[in-house]
């Protein structure tokens, strides 16, 4: 319309100027005229204007009639529709947008309207306790109170959404709720609460002038808002809900102060949260991947710790000839349900387990098993997934996403689903060097991708597989990072939480200090250097281990899913992300790691040991490959040469050496935000100190581990620690009849071990604002119970347990052969000098003895040295 009216407007112009450009002419002439003619011309000039604005008006309404007569569709993208009506405005514009509606009211009964700038749709109302971000949302006379849509509730109360101060009762405050996303009315602190209040006395009593919603409120009754104890520090208000950086901010400074906020600023006010025990009391829970290093410790802390759970069932595939039923029978006759069994004899009677495969289409479950869990299932864990770094992308695709998929449809059928609770790695988004407690957009449309994996052959998914992948180092990272995305996308309408872990571990208490049943992991890679076969390992020393008890992100995860489920109002519209990891607070580096392992192995070595425990790191790439080929190759070779010349099968055996290429292929994947960082340096020590203190069994040399962040150098030790020693022992196993293995053994290592240098290699920083808010919720009582701040955690007992666990649960070897393993561990010992003075007395006849100028140089360091003692003995002397 405006553009019309500016038509007119200037038309008008062009006829007054025009008429007064042919009056002026006449005027000039015809010589002088009367006052009467020139009003008369004047009069016709004003006639002539108004016939044509009546012309102009009539052509406007003629094509305004027909544009209505052409009746487009009100979603009609790329076009532009104006809804005339007889001298009204347009009430709905269309532009280059496809949208349903512009308001609730477009919707009709019971929908609300969906907006934003792109597009719009009708949405069916929200009913009853489910999140919510404006009353309208609500089904009939509800309203949306701290974030959830509630009946019976009157405007102005507790909860309810403000947009100023006068929309609250004048006990109530209206201030932001940066949790929920918009701004509710919110009780005042009173007297004796914790309050905070502006830094300038002046801009915080105008602030209060304000109509607006606050960021905080003030006190009750005027009462003013004083600094707090010695720190001179204002209290911080218990009911306002600040941003989670704001809360965690005072930890720094106040930590009393801090938890006393963090404990009660997410809360309803009235309400009293359950216990994590009261809140899994009579529920039914679903777990998959039970089996797994995990699944189990779940499985165990739930029956063990909420004891009135009603029952588990656990999704489990028939392998091996074996029943599903048969497979978590044996699960649970395993030491790590020893102390469980103990407490609750019946603890087998919840289990429910259910045959089932994720890769099958609707999960291969029954009809009956379907039903019996869409009726019962309360809460859902969702560990299942392949752990191998080096999946072939389809695998992987298929496992960790489309299994993904299909537990939602499933849990989209649950009648009573609270919570489902989705077990991702830190790594997901690792191509990222600061990863927020938020989910990513993927590199790729995960709908497309299983499109096209559908019709692409082996061959040409693995030539794209690189290209598909980008930044992320394996196909595990990447396909979590789709199975992240998935669950934003597909689970709108489920409460959902995922839980990230980074390297998981043993356990740090629970059930008992250093539980680990598998090679996966860190596990493989400690055990490789007890036995004296790992020497050197490309890694950063300063690096951060980000390594996490499984224990630890197992009660993170229970916690998640009761404070999720039971405070589904306090919980924002966007998926809770935890970031589970250790780096941020506790620091424990690669190189700490390495002296604690090899230390340990030292004095309670393994049985068998190849060489004495020692392992060096190195982050260049060619000195790497160098002591791989000295380290690892060359001995092992020699080694299993010595065993066929003497008619033996090789000493060095790993209980299963042949799955030796998957040792690490678990993605470190449990974060703990509360705990110190773990650098690598940290890590080499733990590793050299644990396995001398406690050697394994049948060494195959002395442990030692070093870290080399130069892949030159690693590459150099590789080849003189592993290459020559593994050919040396291959070739005495041959001439002794035998078959030579220890090769193959270095070689399955060695592709380990470049799976995860990415790993060793980097540090990255994880925000963990909703671990320190979950924790900060938890009763006394259950922080205790379900313990997952690992800010006390001692790192050099914690690497102690670890390794003599490898030594008791994986390996299987008693304590009581630790007197015969040292005896073996000093052999080598005394191999290793043996060889070393061998070497030097080669080397002295070869190149020393033979030459008048090394021996005049050989000569002079020696004089030196003697002149060195000496000068000190003398010193001591005069004292």
């Amino acid at each position: 319309m405006s553009g019309i009216m500016l038509l007119l407007s200037v038309s008008i112009c062009l006829l007054c100027g025009g008429g007064s450009s042919v009056s002026l002419r006449d005027t000039l002439e015809r010589g002088s005229v009367s006052l009467n003619e020139m009003f008369r011309e004047v009069e016709e000039l004003m006639e002539d204007t108004q016939h044509i604005l009546e012309e102009a008006v009539d052509q406007i309404t003629t094509e305004s009639a027909k544009s209505s007569a052409l009746n487009l569709q009100s979603n009609y993208p790329s076009e532009t529709k104006r809804v005339m009506e007889p001298r009204q405005e347009a009430v709905q514009v269309f532009d280059e947008t496809d949208k349903q509606c512009m308001v609730d009211e477009d919707c009709g009964d019971l929908n609300y309207c969906s907006y934003d700038m792109e597009s719009s749709k009708c949405l069916p109302c929200i009913p009853t306790d489910m999140p919510c971000t404006k009353d309208e949302e609500c089904c009939s006379d509800e309203m949306c109170v701290w974030g959830q849509c509630t009946a019976n509730v009157t405007r102005g109360t507790e909860g309810t959404i403000c947009q100023g101060q006068s929309d609250c009762r004048p006990d109530l405050c209206c201030a932001f709720q940066p949790e929920l996303l918009f701004p509710v009315c919110n009780p005042k602190p009173g007297k004796g609460e914790y309050c905070r209040n502006h830094p300038n006395l002046l801009m915080d009593m105008l602030a209060w002038d304000q109509e607006g919603p606050r960021d905080h409120c003030p006190c009750a009754d005027d009462v003013p808002c004083q600094p707090y104890g010695n720190d001179h520090k204002p209290r911080v208000l218990r009911h306002c809900k600040f941003s989670m950086i704001a809360l965690v901010r005072p930890l720094k400074s106040n930590r009393l102060c801090a938890e006393k906020v963090l404990t009660n600023s997410l809360k309803r006010p009235g309400d009293i949260m359950t216990t994590i025990p009261e809140y899994y009391t009579g529920k039914n829970v679903l777990i998959t991947g039970a089996t797994g290093f995990m699944g189990k410790v779940l499985l165990e802390k739930l029956l063990r710790s909420c004891s009135g759970v009603r029952n588990v069932y656990v999704l489990v595939r028939s392998k091996a000839g074996q029943s599903a039923k048969a497979r978590v029978t044996d699960m649970i006759n395993c030491k790590l349900f020893e102390r469980l069994q103990e407490e609750q004899p019946g603890f087998a009677d919840k289990i429910i387990a259910v045959n089932s495969d994720l890769t099958q289409p609707e999960l291969n479950l029954s009809k009956e098993d379907r039903s019996i869990l869409t009726e019962n299932v309360d809460i859902i864990f969702h560990c299942a997934a392949t752990i191998r770094f080096n999946e072939p992308l389809k695998d992987a695709v298929q496992l960790n996403v489309l299994a993904t998929q299909k537990m939602l449809a499933l849990a989209r059928r649950m009648k009573h689903l609270q919570i489902f609770i989705h077990i991702s790695t830190a790594y997901a988004n690792c191509d990222k060097d600061l990863i927020e407690e938020v989910v990513y957009p993927p590199p790729v449309d995960y709908g497309k991708l299983i499109d096209c994996l559908d019709w692409m052959d082996e061959e040409l998914v693995s030539t794209l597989t690189p290209k598909l992948i980008r930044q992320h180092p394996n196909t595990y990272t990447y396909t979590k990072a789709l199975a992240e995305y998935l669950v934003q996308q597909e689970a709108s309408h489920l409460n959902v939480a995922i839980v990230r872990p980074s390297i998981v571990g043993a356990s740090w208490k629970e059930p008992f200090p250093g539980w680990i049943d598998n090679f996966n992991g860190p596990s493989g890679i400690f055990i490789a250097a007890g036995k004296g076969i790992l020497r050197t390992m490309r890694a950063s020393n300063d690096a951060v281990a980000d390594l996490v008890p499984v224990d630890v992100v197992i009660n993170a995860m229970l916690a998640a899913a009761w404070y999720s489920g039971s405070q589904a109002f306090n919980r924002p519209r966007n998926i809770m992300v935890y970031n589970c990891t250790t780096g941020g607070i506790n620091p424990f580096h690669w190189g700490e790691v390495e002296y604690h392992v090899i230390t340990t192995f030292k004095r309670n070595p393994l049985e068998h040991a190849f060489r004495r425990p020692n392992v060096n790191l190195t982050s260049n790439h060619l000195i790497n490959q160098y002591w791989i080929a000295v380290s690892h190759k060359a001995p092992a070779i020699l080694y299993d040469l010595y065993l066929r010349l003497i008619g033996q099968e090789p000493s060095c055996r790993f209980s299963r050496s042949e799955d030796m290429s998957g040792t690490l292929r678990k993605l470190w994947s449990c974060k703990t935000p509360l705990a110190p960082e773990f650098p690598h340096h940290q890590l080499k020590n733990c590793i050299n100190m644990s396995f001398k203190t406690n050697p394994l069994e049948q060494a195959f040399r002395r442990p030692n581990v070093n870290l080399r962040s130069n892949p030159f150098t690693n590459q150099y030790w590789t080849t003189v620690s592993h290459t020559l020693p593994a050919l040396l022992y291959d070739g005495y196993l041959m001439l002794t009849g035998h078959k030579p293995r220890m090769m193959k053994t270095i070689t399955r290592l060695h592709k380990s071990m470049m799976v995860l240098e990415y790993f060793t290699s980097h540090s990255w920083v994880w925000n963990t604002d909703n671990m320190t808010m979950l924790m900060a919720q938890m009763s006394p009582e259950d922080k205790k119970i379900f313990n997952f701040d690992v800010r006390q955690l001692h790192w050099a007992e914690y690497m102690e347990s670890y390794c003599m666990g490898t030594k008791k649960y994986v390996l299987n070897e008693e304590l009581s052969g630790l007197p015969a393993a040292r005896k073996h561990l000093n052999k080598l010992r005394n191999i290793r000098y043996s060889f070393n003075a061998v070497l030097a007395v080669i080397f002295w006849r070869v190149f020393i003895a033979r030459s008048q100028m090394a021996r005049n140089i050989w000569y002079f360091v020696v004089s030196l040295c003697f002149k060195f003692l000496s000068y000190f003995r003398a010193s001591s002397t005069m004292r």
